[in-house]
């Protein structure tokens, strides 16, 4: 009875232990140094799967996946893009890479960047700002828009 709980025990063991991962580390091609913040997209027959960041240490996983060959695209505004393509992934084995980065600032990234991030900017002091408003001062925007006061800064004579 004994042996057959241990023996249990151990299959159950062995079972949980085991994981399909797909993992790497992200490194400068110069410096030789982890680059964090970079995101690693997983793309299975060419649709997002998932999606992640690397860490402080420029590591990266992907967790219980299943048997398949998969695309990875990497993305950062400091570096290239990167997509490799046909990783083949086997059930109950930890995939390891290790990426090399070369350095290419593009402007439209940052062009794409700080639109996004200025828009949201813009958005949240738009909706700051109508939630402080009362109903008073709606009436005195829109008399104010019909006098179009707003726009260009003198009052229209009455």
């Amino acid at each position: 009875m004994k042996k057959t709980i241990l023996l249990y025990l151990l299959i159950c063991n062995g079972i949980l232990l085991s994981q399909t991962t797909l993992s790497g580390v992200l490194v400068d091609r110069e410096t030789k140094q982890p680059i964090s913040g970079v995101t690693v997209f997983l793309l299975l027959q060419n649709k997002m799967h998932e999606e992640i960041e690397s860490n402080n240490f420029g590591e990266f996983t992907f967790e219980d996946l299943e048997s398949n060959i998969y695309d990875l695209r990497i993305s950062s505004l400091e570096y290239e893009d990167i997509r490799m393509m046909g990783i083949e992934v086997m059930e109950d084995e930890n995939t390891f890479l290790k990426i090399r980065l070369d350095i290419g600032l593009s402007l439209d990234k940052i062009v794409h960047q700080v639109t996004r991030k200025s828009l949201r900017k813009a958005d949240r002091k738009l909706r700051k700002f109508t939630k402080s408003l009362p109903k008073k001062g709606w009436k005195m925007l829109k008399k104010q828009a019909k006098k179009k006061a707003w726009t260009t800064g003198k009052k229209k004579s009455q």
